[in-house]
């Protein structure tokens, strides 16, 4: 007398005239135990998915839910708004720009670009590092590459209307060639009172080696010797 089980969608089947085995019985419970376990694992995680979804945490708490569209925006308005947002958010209070000219004509004068009145775009000043512009350039790092022969590193609180560079080219789908230089550009003139500190190169750079904080000092307050006062 032969007897035959096989798998299905329920449990295990038996094909057998006479009273299965004790062993085959255990079997049968053994497997029907294991489909009930994955069964209940598969509505607990049906159950989770669901209290997870975007529509139920708007239902339960609508701060918890944001939407996130896989469908490309109608322009590139709403991404600029996003990737500007994103910047703003980074922004810093500060800027570093090497100058040649003194403190005393900087607390005077301000920082004057070299041309008050032109309209360059920013993009060209920033890849022809243009002399004729309105722009001023200044970086987020205070050390940057680059420095040359300047002779003092000024310290300037960000105004408003400093753009970043590297985001302006972002949102134009263009790649700032010098994006390492963290700029931020500032049209027109950086009045005095945005100059908050100034150092000597070489001071700056001395300190800076030493791990010591930097010894900022206004350029109206700037020591006489160091030229223009």
């Amino acid at each position: 007398m032969a007897i035959g089980f096989g798998l299905s969608d329920v449990g295990l089947w038996v094909s057998d005239s006479s009273w299965p085995s004790v062993a085959l019985m255990a079997a049968v419970a053994r497997r029907n135990a294991k489909v009930q376990i994955a069964s209940r694992r598969a509505s607990a995680t049906r159950a989770m998915l669901k209290a997870r979804s975007p529509v139920s945490l708007r239902r339960r708490d609508p701060a918890r839910c944001c939407y996130t569209s896989t469908r490309r925006p109608r322009s590139n308005a709403l991404t600029n708004w996003v990737r500007n947002k994103a910047s703003d958010a980074r922004r810093p209070e500060f800027v570093y720009r090497y100058d040649s000219r003194a403190p005393a004509e900087i607390a005077q004068h301000g920082m004057r670009p070299y041309n008050v009145n032109a309209q360059r775009p920013l993009m060209d000043h920033v890849r022809q590092n243009n002399y004729a512009s309105q722009w001023t350039s200044t970086s987020r790092d205070s050390m940057i590459p680059g420095i040359n022969n300047k002779l003092y590193v000024y310290k300037i609180r960000l105004p408003a209307n400093g753009v970043d560079a590297n985001t302006h080219f972002a949102n134009h789908g263009e790649t700032n060639p010098y994006a390492a230089q963290h700029e931020y550009a500032i049209p027109g003139v950086i009045q005095s009172q945005n100059v908050v500190g100034v150092m000597k190169v070489t001071n700056f750079l001395r300190a800076d080696a030493r791990g010591e904080a930097p010894n900022w000092v206004a350029p109206a307050a700037a020591p006489g010797d160091w030229g223009g006062g």
